[in-house]
């Protein structure tokens, strides 16, 4: 990524994130309605309307990272926690 800049579409402007987590979204706020669903839309989708987060990965309680990260760097006890792929 080029410094300065964030997320792919400069007009969104998203902050970086590690992808060490899988999440689920609903596409559609209609599909959520029946799980009691009435927020705002999250911008998860092509459209940016999404509904609300159904389902998220946990992250490992050793090293603090997600599932996908297959290799964490559990040896710097007390630091920021870091993980490659």
């Amino acid at each position: 990524m080029a410094r300065g800049r964030r997320g792919f579409d400069p007009d969104v402007a998203l902050q970086p994130t590690n992808t060490f987590h899988v999440g689920f979204w609903f596409n559609d706020l209609a599909d959520a309605v029946s799980c009691a669903f009435t927020g705002p839309p999250t911008p998860f989708n092509g459209e940016l309307q999404a509904g609300p987060l159904a389902f998220i990965t946990r992250p490992n309680a050793v090293a603090g990272l997600g599932p996908l990260c297959t290799k964490p760097d559990t040896f710097r006890a007390g630091r920021r926690k870091s993980g490659r792929i």
